[in-house]
């Protein structure tokens, strides 16, 4: 029966990137060997001994809707029966009309000359050289041959189908937030329907923006298809961004491109934990210190005092009246409203896109909570003086017994402080007159208009002192 017809390289036309073969033949090839019908040859070495002979055959040819891409398929060499393992062969592949090379609506047709990889050729699909679209529905002749004898071929169709109609949604919520080098702790999922049922076996391309990795380090898109709730689950630690900022992964219904659906990533360093350096409330005023690069940054960082809006900052300006003081490595944000009096939860986020947003995907980066000055805190500190350079404070003693942490402060500096009966920093001395205790620092360049702070500050000596709060003030005259 194949003896029959002789379908050589002649009668199949032209390779060379035309249209290829007419309609009549290519029809008249897929009716003699559909599904799969192979021709074969012998290898010249082997023509005497007739023992080695070629073949060629595709695996199960794909059923695809109209205008989409056609699933990924295999084009495997045979030697002797035996699929060859080794080595690269030239094929010859052939489109008819209604079939196109590359996306839908290339308008690249007919044939390519496309080499196997140790006997195998992958055909359709997502990024591979020879992916394959379908424009309207019909079945459609694909034929393939070996460039070095076009006699040995294999042809069959491609079946497409009228367009269903797509859904495609990521899980709630739709921006995760994450560390930038590091996988995303949190789970994810996408469903996706067909003509409204959500069922199994539909193909979702997921497509990570380019500074979006796979858990493997691998990058780009992947085909992959649904299960039986019409769901695809993403376990933590699936995507990893490499990048801060804000990212996306889209998912496309394979079928229709164009029905699309973005989870966006908000990934920023750990470094960002660092970048508030201090938070303090003088005279009810509160003062934020932040890294001046950090703060000159595109970086948009939201201050929330006890859950309110206080104000945000984005390269180098804060947005919402704070006053800025640029000092050395640090940027000091103040502000005299609303007033706080201690007790008041400060927190830092950082957040995506630009200020007015708003701030969802925000990663807090600092939190603290003002100490709170008892309700005799303001007559805790009985003088304020210098001498010779240095500081010298008398405080009651019934605040220096107490496990309150009595910090005091040059220009801005850190002098001395108390807590629980005791003093600490090098050079502090400390005499007890009755009811009262004067400390007094080393020389530390007091002079007139120094200004010199006392604090009541959170935590014990040793610890950061964010959070502190003026109990008494003096410029020196």
């Amino acid at each position: 029966m194949m003896n029959s017809t002789d379908y050589t390289a002649n009668s199949l036309g032209p390779t060379d990137g035309s249209r290829g073969p007419s309609r009549r033949t290519i029809m008249a090839v897929a009716a003699w060997s559909a599904p799969g019908i192979v021709a074969t040859a012998a290898s010249p070495a082997a023509a005497a001994s007739s023992q080695s002979r070629i073949t060629l055959a595709f695996d199960t040819l794909p059923t695809v809707e109209e205008f989409s891409r056609v699933p990924s398929f295999v084009l495997t060499i045979y030697e002797n029966g035996v699929p060859i393992s080794t080595g690269s062969h030239r094929v010859i592949v052939t489109l008819h009309d209604g079939l196109e090379w590359g996306e839908p609506g290339s308008g690249v047709g007919g044939a390519q000359t496309l080499a196997s990889l140790n006997g195998r050729l992958m055909l359709g699909g997502i990024g591979t050289p020879a992916a394959i679209a379908s424009t309207e529905a019909s079945e459609y002749p694909i034929i393939a041959q070996l460039e070095s004898d076009p006699t040995v071929l294999v042809a069959g169709s491609i079946r497409v189908i009228a367009r269903s109609t797509y859904t495609v949604t990521w899980a709630s919520p739709t921006l995760l937030n994450g560390f930038t080098g590091e996988a995303l702790a949190a789970a994810t999922a996408v469903s996706a329907t067909r003509d409204g049922t959500a069922t199994a076996g539909i193909p979702v391309s997921i497509e990570p923006s380019a500074q979006v990795s796979w858990t493997s380090g691998a990058q780009g898109a992947r085909d992959l298809v649904t299960g039986a709730k019409g769901e695809i689950d993403f376990a933590a630690g699936t995507f990893k961004p490499a990048a801060d900022g804000l990212h996306t992964l889209t998912a496309r219904a394979t079928a229709a491109p164009e029905v699309r659906h973005t989870l966006e990533v908000f990934a920023v360093s750990r470094a960002s934990a660092t970048w508030v350096k201090d938070s303090y409330v003088r005279d009810g005023a509160l003062a934020m210190v932040i890294d001046i690069g950090a703060f000159d940054g595109p970086n948009r960082m939201i201050i929330y005092v006890d859950g309110v809006r206080w104000d945000e900052t984005y390269q180098g300006a804060a947005v919402h009246g704070a006053t800025v003081e640029r000092r050395g490595p640090n940027a000091v944000l103040s502000k005299t409203g609303p007033t706080v009096t201690g007790g008041e939860k400060i927190e830092v986020f950082l957040a995506p896109r630009t200020p007015g947003a708003d701030d969802a995907g925000a990663v807090k980066i600092y939190t603290m909570t003002i100490a709170v000055p008892p309700a005799d805190a303001s007559g805790w500190v009985k003088s304020i003086e210098s001498e010779d350079g240095r500081i010298v404070v008398v405080i009651e003693k019934s605040a220096f017994d107490s496990a309150n942490r009595i910090q005091v402060r040059h220009d801005g500096v850190y002098v001395m402080e108390t807590y629980g009966g005791s003093a600490f920093q090098t050079g502090v001395g400390h005499g007890i007159d009755g009811s009262t205790v004067r400390i007094e620092s080393a020389d530390v360049g007091a002079r007139k208009g120094s200004v010199i702070e006392v604090y009541l500050a959170p935590g014990k000596p040793g610890l950061a002192s964010g959070g502190r709060i003026t109990v008494a003030r003096r410029i020196i005259s």
